[in-house]
């Protein structure tokens, strides 16, 4: 059995968190997981990252309503078609 060691970066904004979003795609990101739950679209998935000081971006899988969040991400990924990742842009 190998162990994976995976080194999370903490997302630092001085000003804290925009509004926004750049989206990254077919991309399921590593990380620290806030919430992981089924919601019905991204723009809820998105609406429940930023009600939360310190989510940096969701997950989300259009095909199967999915919604990761995330606080903390790492410089692992997985590439998958039916994942995008959206990060949260700094204010």
């Amino acid at each position: 059995m190998h162990k994976v060691f995976v080194h999370l970066i903490p997302v630092t904004c001085p000003s804290g968190y925009g509004s926004g979003f750049t989206l990254t795609s077919s991309v399921m990101m590593m990380g620290s997981v806030v919430l992981s739950d089924a919601t019905a679209t991204l723009e809820m998935c998105k609406s429940k990252c930023s009600a939360r000081a310190a989510c940096s971006g969701v997950n989300y899988a259009a095909s199967e309503n999915m919604c990761v969040l995330h606080e903390e991400v790492s410089t692992w990924y997985t590439r998958n078609d039916a994942w995008e990742w959206y990060s949260r842009n700094c204010a």
